[in-house]
């Protein structure tokens, strides 16, 4: 899927680290250079369990209508099952209950759609309210005390063939997630990985930003 064709700029305004093939040393970052990805406690869900934590998940995903126990709907659609196979929950706040918000991870080929998604739900006079969506992979959480914990997501494009990935940070902002910055561009074939330079890093994070919104990774 095409998310950005702007790559270049981007490029110009990062540090890069990579392997190279003739076994150079790898070049030493800038000082200015600042990797506020760090700070995140990582995420790899491999979508592994038979079972959800939560003995009240089923029904959760059953009010939103993300899943069913029949295979088809009444237009003979086929419906993904409730199963923790296809769905993983975060609490949307430590402390609060699945029941009253959550952040659901959806795999990837679940309902249709071939990349992973991240959907955010609060429960607003007995209702569960989709305040965020996101084509993308959850990768980390940092504890905010204060608040909700910011998040580390990670959008997926495809520039001349290559999957190409942006980290960015996320905070919660006016009752939803607000996209903050982008810290990391990777390009794991080629073995590249660059972090957003300090002097460029809002310039680059308003660009990417409004290419995934244009292009509704951001909904």
């Amino acid at each position: 899927m095409h998310i950005i064709k702007y790559i270049g700029a981007v490029i110009l305004g990062v540090s890069i680290l990579y392997s190279c093939k003739n076994n150079q040393p790898e070049p030493e970052l800038k000082k200015e250079t600042v990797d506020n990805s760090s700070e995140f406690e990582g995420v790899e869900e491999l979508f592994n369990s038979k079972e959800f934590d939560d003995p009240s998940a089923v029904e959760l995903l059953k009010e939103i209508n993300i899943c069913s126990d029949t295979q088809m709907d009444a237009d003979g659609n086929l419906v993904s099952p409730c199963t923790a196979e296809h769905f993983k929950f975060f609490p949307l706040k430590n402390g609060t209950p699945l029941k009253d918000g959550f952040i659901l991870l959806v795999k990837a080929n679940t309902g249709g759609i071939p990349l992973r998604r991240v959907l955010v739900f609060e429960r607003e006079n007995d209702a569960l309210i989709k305040v965020n969506g996101f084509i993308a992979n959850i990768i980390g959480f940092r504890k905010n005390p204060s608040s909700n914990d910011d998040l580390l997501l990670r959008f997926i494009d495809k520039i001349e063939g290559s999957d190409v990935y942006y980290n960015c940070i996320l905070k919660w902002e006016n009752q939803k997630y607000v996209f903050k910055t982008v810290e990391v561009i990777e390009e794991p074939a080629g073995n590249f990985r660059g972090l957003v330079k300090e002097s460029v890093k809002d310039s680059v994070s308003q660009e990417i930003y409004k290419t995934l919104v244009d292009n509704n990774m951001i909904f």
